[in-house]
């Protein structure tokens, strides 16, 4: 009886002065009750559950569950301040991303101290520098060749099905590890990889930031696969070293990067990445790199096929980028008729970074499926100290320290205007960025599919580069089309 009335007193809600409005957990005089069905809306969609809570609460509401309160700002103009916050003295990232630590392991990003989080970060920004994606780009072109001529559907059959999220989950992870983690690691553990995160995915859920550590079959799963990612590492760290001691060439790949880089301040200064920091690293930008490019590759074929005349413009510019390759001109504008390509033909695999910049249709494609569909759903800080945040209609609300506070790119981007930036957001339009319309730049932080402030993703230009290519070496297959 003690247990349940401390629960209660835990579920029932305290304001502070000015305060977020608060959603109505419901459950009467058994507040436990609706607790427990809130969370439970919360976890099995939480997209929805904001998107429901925007309806009724506006662009600024808090979420009581227990001892947590989750605040939500939605729309650039309440979500100003999250992005411009500074880290570590208004809303830090490090406290929320805790239940990252038994995936990245200790003393590692978000379980390191600022100033380590930073070199860390900064060493991850210099491994995906522009310069290496001239060298990325072949070997994008040699694994997407290998995975179509490996795969039955893709290379051996005229027709069929497939699930395109799997496939494209394959696919990426498969050039995302030959990319950042050289010839070795994706000859050897490739599709072992592809498995080891999907485990790892699996255990990110809501219940992982109340308590990371619970005894759930899916966390034991996730530590599984984190030991195992250490023994593959490890492994090839150790041969790497004995092979360069001898003499052997050395690799220009993030693995061989984070090899060799060094500290350069405080306790650390001077000495480099541990085998365990290493590791933690490179799952960190495989998962991130994966995730966001099968959903990227999957949602922007998926659109573009809905709409055939959008299809025809997109093959008419991959014959512009790489030159004439059997389709048809069926009018002056280069309007191109879409069918079955010789068998006999082989397409331009020189898909050089020049060649990916000539796409700018499909580049936009690409950015209009990621407003829609952006892997990000949700992003986290705690409010170290009390912090003010304004809506587009001039009303403040004050923040008390200790909230966590959610930005929801998946719905920010798809509400209307005022609270939102873009017109008719749940129309695709891969349009409304050229020129004269600028939809994502009328406002700061308007598109936000990779974050944005301090903690933009840094691996935007080379995710940008990774999905337009093996899109345009999917569309322009000599022996495949879609039906549409």
């Amino acid at each position: 009886m003690t247990t349940i009335l401390f629960l209660c007193i835990l579920s029932t809600p305290r304001r502070g002065k000015n305060a977020p409005p608060l959603i109505d957990i419901g459950g009467g005089i058994f507040p436990l009750l609706g607790l427990i069905n809130t969370f439970g809306r919360f976890g099995a969609n939480p997209v929805q559950f904001i998107r429901d809570s925007y309806e009724t609460y506006g662009t600024v509401f808090t979420l009581p569950l227990l001892h947590l309160n989750f605040t939500f700002l939605l729309g650039p103009d309440a979500e100003l301040t999250f992005y411009d916050e500074r880290d570590d003295e208004i809303l830090s990232q490090n406290e929320p991303y805790k239940f990252m630590t038994p995936i990245f392991g200790k003393g590692i990003v978000f379980d390191a101290p600022h100033a380590v989080k930073r070199e860390q970060l900064r060493f991850i920004k210099h491994a995906l520098r522009t310069e290496s994606f001239k060298g990325y780009v072949p070997i994008i072109a040699e694994e997407t060749e290998r995975f179509f001529k490996n795969t039955k559907l893709w290379g051996n059959e005229e027709e069929g099905e497939i699930d395109l999220l799997t496939a494209m989950a394959r696919l990426t992870i498969q050039t995302a590890t030959r990319c950042l983690l050289g010839e070795e690691l994706s000859k050897q553990y490739g599709g072992e990889v592809a498995d080891l995160l999907h485990d790892i995915d699996e255990g990110i859920t809501p219940l992982a930031i109340i308590n990371p550590n619970l005894p759930t079959a899916a966390f034991r799963r996730r530590d599984a696969a984190r030991a195992k990612f250490a023994q593959i590492f490890g492994s090839i760290i150790a041969q790497r070293r004995k092979n360069q001691k001898n003499g052997a060439p050395v690799p220009e790949d993030m693995l061989q990067s984070f090899m060799e880089a060094t500290y350069t301040m405080g306790e650390l200064k001077g000495k480099n990445l541990s085998d365990d920091q290493i590791t933690g690293m490179l799952i960190g930008v495989l998962f991130a790199g994966q995730h966001t490019s099968s959903i990227s590759t999957t949602w922007t074929t998926l659109k573009i096929l809905e709409r055939p005349e959008l299809f025809e413009k997109v093959m008419a510019e991959q014959v512009y980028a790489l030159g004439e390759a059997g389709y048809k001109n069926t009018n002056d504008n280069a309007v191109l008729k879409v069918g079955p390509l010789s068998k006999d033909y082989t397409p331009d695999m020189d898909l050089g970074i020049n060649k990916v910049y000539r796409m700018d249709l499909l580049h936009l494609c690409m950015r209009e499926a990621l407003r829609m569909y952006p892997p990000l759903i949700m992003l986290m800080r705690k409010a170290l100290k009390p912090v003010t945040v304004n809506t587009n209609k001039g009303e403040k609300y004050t923040i008390p320290a200790g909230h966590y506070v959610f930005v929801s790119p998946a719905v920010s981007m798809n509400i209307p205007r005022p609270d939102g930036a873009f017109e008719w957001p749940q129309r695709f339009d891969p349009y409304r960025y050229i020129d004269g319309r600028d939809e994502d730049s009328m406002k700061s932080y308007a598109y936000t599919a990779f974050g944005g402030g301090t903690h933009a993703c840094i691996g935007e230009q080379f995710g940008y580069v990774m999905i337009i290519k093996l899109l345009s070496l999917i569309y322009y297959r000599p022996y495949f089309y879609f039906y549409v």
